[in-house]
């Protein structure tokens, strides 16, 4: 048995607060797990030069901004009342923190005393001061992705001509593919909820949705990636069909989840804000690669295909060139004739 569940086992306070806590510390844990994607989408559009995927990844900013404040605002809804009516949230913090203090760990007592202080602080700066810092990095995101437009607009006009059709193709090929990035981490995060939250309290039903929602989602944005990559138009349409069907699959969730609202038993109580919203922004999400894939396929066998291949050999060939060039330049000067030496000099 884990130490959380031992405390809940030890205290009937904690029994009720139980499942007030855990959306907090997976919406936590989302939110950590958003930063890190952020980040390294980030690097991969800077060391891709993908313009593109800069404008979707500044759209995901925003909406971790508006993530920060419905955490913040559900923290503070979790503090304002009880898991069952009398007790108060900072009242049954501590005595989770007394429960602890009883388990003979090593370490806890040091937790326990800077658990205490944290409890009795307002956590409220620790909320506003998370929406502060995601807000100017996107601010500052913004800024850094002008630039990058003005650098990267140059070399897709270089490599893909003065061809208008050719660059809106790739506009819409390359909006795909961000969109597609963004649709794993909102399919897998949303799923990672149900299954950590819901499935508890749920029903075999759910518990079945929930579980193959993760393997089903990801085939369908590989097939997404490969149908476009490829120009595959078999493979599209199976894609364009997962699409339709995970539409419906969240909008089912959504009426099923609304059921439950006013009943005695809820098991979306401490979790169904976070739910909407990213059942919102899923369902978004996939109204976009809905719309780019039906123009990436309608744009199958323009030339797209053929351009960007032959613009990765001749961007290969260059490079090679370019440093088959230096390496020249090296060897020369390596055995160039050493000046004589005058007077000493």
């Amino acid at each position: 048995m884990g130490i959380f569940d031992r405390v809940l086992s030890k205290n009937t306070v904690m029994e009720g607060l139980g499942p007030a806590i855990k959306p907090t510390l997976v919406y936590n844990g989302i939110f950590m797990f958003a930063v890190l994607f952020d980040v390294v989408a980030w690097w991969d559009a800077l060391m891709h030069q993908n313009v593109f995927q800069a404008g979707v990844l500044i759209l995901f900013n925003m909406m971790c901004i508006a993530y920060s404040v419905i955490q913040a605002y559900g923290n503070g809804s979790l503090r304002s009342r009880s898991p069952f009516g009398s007790i108060k949230y900072e009242e049954a913090a501590e005595a989770l923190i007394d429960e602890f203090e009883l388990i003979r760990t090593p370490g806890f007592k040091e937790l326990a005393e800077i658990s205490k202080m944290t409890v009795k602080n307002n956590i409220g700066y620790l909320e506003l001061t998370m929406i502060t810092v995601t807000s100017a990095v996107t601010l500052f995101l913004m800024v850094v992705a002008y630039p990058l437009y003005r650098q990267t607009a140059w070399q897709f006009y270089e490599r893909l001509g003065a061809d208008k059709q050719l660059r809106r193709m790739n506009f819409e090929y390359l909006t795909l593919n961000s969109l597609l990035k963004l649709d794993t981490f909102f399919f897998l995060s949303y799923t990672v909820q149900m299954i950590s939250l819901v499935l508890r309290d749920s029903n075999a039903g759910t518990t079945v949705r929930a579980m193959l929602c993760i393997p089903i989602s990801v085939i369908i944005i590989s097939l997404g990636f490969v149908g476009a990559r490829w120009e595959n138009r078999k493979v599209m349409l199976v894609f364009i069909g997962g699409l339709v069907l995970g539409m419906g699959y969240m909008l089912f969730e959504l009426i099923h989840m609304s059921l439950y609202q006013g009943k005695s038993v809820n098991p979306y109580e401490f979790s169904s804000d976070f739910l909407y919203f990213f059942s919102a922004a899923t369902m978004v999400l996939v109204l976009l690669s809905l719309y780019y894939a039906f123009r990436c396929y309608r744009n199958f066998g323009k030339g797209l295909h053929l351009a960007r291949a032959y613009s990765s050999s001749n961007t290969n060939a260059m490079t090679e060139d370019q440093n088959n060039h230096d390496n020249w330049l090296a060897m020369e000067d390596n055995h160039a004739p050493s000046k004589p030496v005058v007077n000493g000099q």
